[in-house]
């Protein structure tokens, strides 16, 4: 995006908050200058950070200079579970509008749930959240799993963090089943970081029926490697979870294979 282009969409969020100034008391209770987004009198949070991040094609330039995309889209948003919760929830660190540029993001999406799960396991209502005790399992999972191990090339970051897979703001019901069209998405995007496994699939039964037949209840990487509980691709555990999961669809294979010595 050209910096003409920058300034306009800059002044055009300014004309949207503008009429709306207030002050931000701080933990400390310092007085900053801004909009007042955690207060409820005040238009919803998230529509103002909207006002900014919900216009079209809008981007800053990254700590490394290149553009970035920073547009949220609406409609896909709003479809996810956690339009429930305002920006700020998970966004923490921003205390303002318009706020100063961010050098890095810090999400903490496994402390919020686990959190949120405790608040409810204490206070009795965790039949108000009906997914979240899943959620956390798969947290467990996934802090057992080679995804969670620290990088090689950059030990303070993990392989995959939970909005590698899960997206940063178009999260799916947990409740997806096998057929719904969102999983034909899933080898795309877990070749983003396994390219030559991807490349592989592709030339598969499964991959033909999945990349180019569109048969959403064919097996995805998923199916195989599970969702979060992803461990090395040597040893007997994964040989182990690799013949239950093929029986999942293959039963009665696996009631032949379960008769063989093997």
């Amino acid at each position: 995006m050209c910096i003409p282009n920058l300034r306009v969409l800059l002044v055009v969020c300014v004309l949207f908050l503008a009429g709306m100034p207030g002050i931000v008391i701080g933990a400390d209770n310092s007085h900053k200058p801004g909009l007042i987004i955690r207060d409820d009198n005040t238009k919803p949070a998230s529509e103002n950070c909207l006002g900014c991040h919900g216009i079209n094609a809008f981007a800053m330039p990254s700590a490394k200079g290149a553009e970035r995309d920073l547009q949220i889209h609406r409609k896909e948003y709003s479809s996810g579970v956690h339009t429930i919760l305002k920006c700020v929830e998970c966004h923490t660190n921003i205390d303002r509008i318009p706020h100063e540029p961010l050098k890095e993001i810090k999400v903490d999406c496994i402390s919020c749930h686990k959190q949120k799960w405790g608040i409810a396991l204490h206070a009795g209502i965790t039949g108000n959240y009906k997914y979240l005790g899943t959620v956390v399992k798969q947290i467990d999972l996934y802090k057992k799993s080679i995804h969670a191990q620290p990088r090689k090339d950059d030990p303070a970051r993990p392989n995959a963090y939970c909005s590698d897979c899960h997206s940063a703001h178009y999260i799916s019901p947990i409740n997806t089943k096998r057929g719904d069209p969102g999983r034909l998405k899933v080898p795309d995007l877990c070749g983003k970081c396994h390219a030559k496994e991807r490349a592989a699939y592709a030339t598969s039964v499964h991959g033909q029926e999945v990349l180019v037949k569109k048969n959403a209840k064919a097996a995805v990487c998923i199916d195989c490697h599970t969702t979060h509980s992803i461990n090395k691709i040597k040893g007997d555990n994964v040989k182990l979870v690799i013949g239950k999961n093929c029986g999942n669809c293959h039963e009665d294979r696996m009631a032949s294979y379960l008769e063989t010595y093997h």
